[in-house]
């Protein structure tokens, strides 16, 4: 009984409550890893990359950054943040003039089966799913692949969508952290007291005659 009490509590320290019932693809989506940046980083994270540039933030605690040439297989990394911690990684692949890391990566087709044996089938895929990217010009119903998958139990959101030609093509993942940003609580205004009323002023004495009361 001892030595059961033991292990339990061996595996205790080596498994946090969360990832009991966890399914492989929840727990692969949270492991999710690009050189180094997981759902959580820091912006520090990003000195190891030589190019990269910051854009301008969207808004109060959120900062953004683009990484050029992260790999030989991505050609563009844009990663935002929220007070200094990743909360999403886009992932950009192209086939066109100077540009092969779509191929690299294993085509648009190869990407797709690549997630899909990863994180298995998507919760939805066709022209009808937003696509998530700040890539312009990226449209759903001419993708060769536009698929979600959706964690909901574990605040992760994973999108793909592949656009592909003769001419080239273009490939992005984009991995979200879905766990919703709190609202700043906005500081009670205090409550003004009220002006006290002057004190009345007296009345003269009546003087002896008629009084009509008004």
């Amino acid at each position: 009984m001892k030595k059961a009490l033991l292990l339990v509590v061996a595996l205790a320290g080596c498994t946090t409550i969360p990832e009991i019932g966890q399914t492989p693809a929840e727990r692969e989506i949270l492991a999710f890893d690009f050189r180094g940046l997981q759902m959580g980083s820091r912006s520090t994270s990003l000195v190891q990359f030589p190019q990269v540039r910051q854009l301008p933030s969207p808004g109060p605690d959120q900062a953004e950054y683009e990484v050029f040439n992260p790999s030989p297989q991505v050609s563009i990394a844009k990663v935002g943040f929220f007070k200094d911690s990743l909360r999403r990684i886009e992932l950009r692949y192209f086939d066109g003039p100077g540009a092969r890391t779509l191929s690299l990566a294993g085509g648009w087709a190869g990407i797709r089966d690549y997630l899909m044996s990863k994180y298995g089938p998507p919760s939805k895929f066709g022209p009808e799913v937003p696509v998530d990217t700040t890539q312009s010009g990226i449209q759903g119903k001419y993708a060769k692949f536009n698929g979600v998958w959706i964690f909901s139990r574990v605040s992760r959101q994973l999108n793909y969508v592949a656009l592909a030609d003769g001419r080239g093509g273009v490939g992005i993942v984009t991995v979200t952290d879905t766990t919703p940003i709190p609202k700043a609580t906005p500081t009670p205004r205090p409550t003004p007291l009220p002006t006290p009323a002057p004190p009345p002023k007296p009345r003269p004495s009546p003087s002896p005659g008629p009084n009509p009361g008004f």
